[in-house]
């Protein structure tokens, strides 16, 4: 019974080194790097919608929201086309009430990890929003938000998000 025993030993430990030998270091070198996200928002993007904010009233990721694109969008929706490589933005903007001028110049705060997307418009204003979303080559989605500013207040009570939509070529 003893031998019985030993014989078994010795198979899992012959079963065991089998296993482990098998097994291959995994090299997550191998991984593609991640995708720019200078290129990601690059091409044309259509509005969807738009919502009024109440930031005042930001409370444990419930916000207190207003779709107001009935009366934003119009019925001519706004587009807006953003180019990588000289980082310029061309609007269209249709019957779109929007504080982005006729295009300009963009950059993002962080190009690795943008939290912000400033815009630099033709008309000398610049505008800051702040991206609700990272947008990858891949996402068909492109959401920002900024504060509606008032001269002599200090933190504003509201903003606005806007809601576009990859246009497919």
């Amino acid at each position: 019974m003893n031998r019985l025993y030993s014989i078994a030993f010795i198979g899992l430990l012959l079963a065991l080194l089998v296993v482990l030998a098998g097994c291959e270091e995994n090299d997550y070198n191998d991984l593609a790097p991640p995708p720019s996200k200078i290129e990601g928002i690059r091409g044309s993007w259509t509005i969807d919608k738009v919502e009024q904010v109440e930031l005042t009233k930001r409370a444990g990721g419930f916000d207190i929201r207003y779709d107001v694109s009935e009366v934003v969008v119009g019925d001519d929706p706004m587009s807006i086309v953003f180019e990588s490589e000289n980082r310029t933005y061309t609007v269209n903007a249709g019957t779109t009430v929007h504080a982005l001028g006729s295009g300009g110049t963009w950059a993002f705060d962080d190009p690795e990890f943008p939290t912000q997307l400033i815009f630099s418009t033709d008309e000398g204003n610049t505008v800051t929003a702040d991206l609700q979303r990272t947008v990858r080559p891949v996402d068909n989605l492109l959401q920002f938000e900024f504060p509606r500013t008032c001269a002599n207040v200090e933190n504003p009570e509201f903003g606005y998000e806007y809601t576009f939509n990859r246009d497919i070529q």
